[in-house]
């Protein structure tokens, strides 16, 4: 990672134009998603994401993320509700 396109290989390059002509054909468009973190928390999340990925890949691993983070929220209203 933090190569740029320039320093990549003529392989890397064909690998990531493949990608997004699949993306543009499925329809889906990347947007980016960022937190503030510290140092820890950010080694611990990427140790996550590491495995979350190789486990679903890119895709089923956001939706997973998501559907972990619904359910807290979920949970957590149903707490506050409660009381």
């Amino acid at each position: 990672m933090g190569q740029t396109m320039s320093e990549l290989s003529e392989s890397e390059k064909a690998t990531f134009k493949a990608a997004t002509e699949r993306r543009k054909a499925a329809g889906i468009k990347l947007k980016r998603f960022g937190v503030l973190a510290d140092e820890t928390q950010v080694a611990a999340l990427n140790e996550l994401w590491d495995a979350w990925v190789i486990r679903w890949g890119k895709q089923r691993a956001v939706d997973n993320l998501i559907s972990v983070m619904s359910t807290v929220e979920a949970r957590q209203r149903d707490k506050e509700n409660a009381r």
